[in-house]
């Protein structure tokens, strides 16, 4: 299956709700999975067996020739070039505070805190996939957060991209992207570790008979006047995760701003996820392909 995601029943009308919403916008995309797993086959194939999800071992596709993999390596890596040499300042509001030489030193200082940070993080390689993603499926998910706390002090910054058959989007009225949502697949290790007692019931028996089965858990983010779930007003954007194993809910946090990047390439009116230069190109690509398997042959 391209897709293993599977709709649940619950008794909790806020989980099932918000379980349903995730069915709908997970459903909204599978007219491009054939499309997507076309050209994760031929042009990214380091990825073409993430939307396979099947239990039949499948002979990859042979790639007699190279061109559209080196071609989208190429825009891939100039784009995330141009990005990581630009420079950024910050600026108050007031202008009169622009003026003061005191605040703009301490904004330089600042500045310059971020870059440390930015360069001590795994920005760099968090990136180098969602640039990689965006130039072939079209659109790309990563979430920079601060690391998990160990200290009252700042614990320095984590990116984290998320590959494409993971999530599914929505968009606002503005056709800006505001809701998000993951299929989270741990075993019972992995549940532990990130959620600690709150990982669920199923988690604690699978521990106790080393049951590595997959736990699915389900985390959406999106504006706070779409959840049911209750967040503080001065939140802007509610995430919410819940355990789709054992129909219980998880945690729930809030967001000032929608904390995802999620860039697509071409967008069009009335569609939520992005079409790049792959989409026009595929056609070339697999008729060279063959062309080049056929003149070996």
């Amino acid at each position: 299956e391209a897709n293993s995601y599977k709709p649940m029943a619950d008794n909790d009308s806020r989980i099932s709700n918000l379980i349903s919403q995730a069915d709908k916008m997970f459903a909204s995309k599978n007219h491009l999975l054939k499309t997507w797993q076309e050209i994760c086959d031929y042009i990214l194939p380091r990825k073409s067996r993430i939307l396979k999800k099947t239990t039949k071992v499948e002979p990859p596709i042979i790639i007699y020739d190279s061109t559209a993999m080196h071609a989208n390596d190429l825009l891939a890596s100039s784009m995330q070039g141009a990005f990581e040499m630009s420079r950024f300042s910050l600026a108050f509001e007031d202008e009169e505070l622009n003026k003061n030489p005191i605040s703009v030193a301490w904004l330089d200082d600042c500045v310059r805190k971020m870059q440390l940070a930015m360069m001590s993080s795994n920005q760099r390689s968090a990136s180098e996939e969602v640039f990689t993603d965006l130039t072939s499926i079209g659109t790309a998910s990563m979430m920079p957060e601060e690391q998990k706390l160990k200290t009252s002090y700042f614990n320095g910054l984590q990116f984290t991209s998320f590959p494409i058959q993971d999530y599914a989007i929505d968009t606002n009225a503005s056709g800006k992207v505001d809701f998000w949502t993951r299929v989270i697949e741990y075993d019972y290790r992995k549940a532990i570790q990130v959620f600690g007692d709150k990982a669920g019931e199923t988690a604690t028996k699978r521990k106790k008979s080393n049951n590595s089965t997959p736990i699915v858990y389900v985390q959406t983010i999106c504006p706070r006047e779409d959840s049911e779930f209750d967040i503080e007003e001065k939140y802007n954007y509610i995430e919410v995760i819940i355990n789709k194993t054992d129909k219980t809910f998880v945690s729930k946090k809030g967001h000032f701003r929608f904390p995802l990047c999620v860039p697509r390439w071409h967008t069009i009116t009335g569609e939520n996820y992005g079409y790049s230069p792959s989409f026009n190109a595929i056609a070339d690509v697999r008729v060279a392909n063959k062309m080049k398997e056929l003149n070996l042959d």
